[in-house]
């Protein structure tokens, strides 16, 4: 068939979590931990990208993720891009979602910045979360100290 590119299934394995990333483009990078004990799992860039002076922008990864249960991924910025303005906006991907890994990038700096094929751009961290069940209080609420107060009302 013409056009088509088989998806490319990688699984990686520890004692208490199995991740799964699938490649979508067959120039996708997997993502992957460039150290032994590295918190996230590098994400890398397919295609030149500009990432123009004040703006934001997204990148595509042309790689998914399925996210063992009870956790989801945060997309977290790489310290040596803060240090160039670049920072990743936003960034949760919920275990149900099924589309490609998109970064956010907002270039806070005066000049535009590019990134080439195969160059490290953010990092997947995994998380876990707390799963509840949800009920609806009506009018009853215990009062505690603090109350109301917010933003600085505990004291610097």
């Amino acid at each position: 068939m013409s056009g088509f590119f088989p998806l490319t299934l990688i699984v990686y394995f520890s004692t208490d979590t199995t991740i799964f990333f699938i490649t979508t483009e067959e120039n996708a990078t997997v993502p992957r931990k460039c150290s032994p004990q590295a918190a996230g799992f590098d994400l890398f860039c397919v295609e030149p990208e500009k990432i123009s002076a004040g703006s934001i922008t997204t990148v595509d990864t042309k790689i998914k993720v399925l996210l063992p249960r009870g956790t989801y991924g945060r997309i977290a910025s790489r310290s040596s891009l803060c240090l160039n303005g670049l920072f990743v906006q936003g960034g949760v991907i919920d275990r149900d979602f099924q589309g490609t890994i998109k970064v956010i990038f907002y270039n806070s700096s005066k000049d535009d910045y590019y990134f080439s094929p195969g160059e490290r751009i953010a990092q997947l961290i995994l998380e876990k979360i707390a799963e509840a069940e949800v009920q609806i209080m009506h009018g009853i609420w215990t009062d505690t100290a603090r109350g109301e107060g917010g933003f600085g009302s505990t004291g610097k």
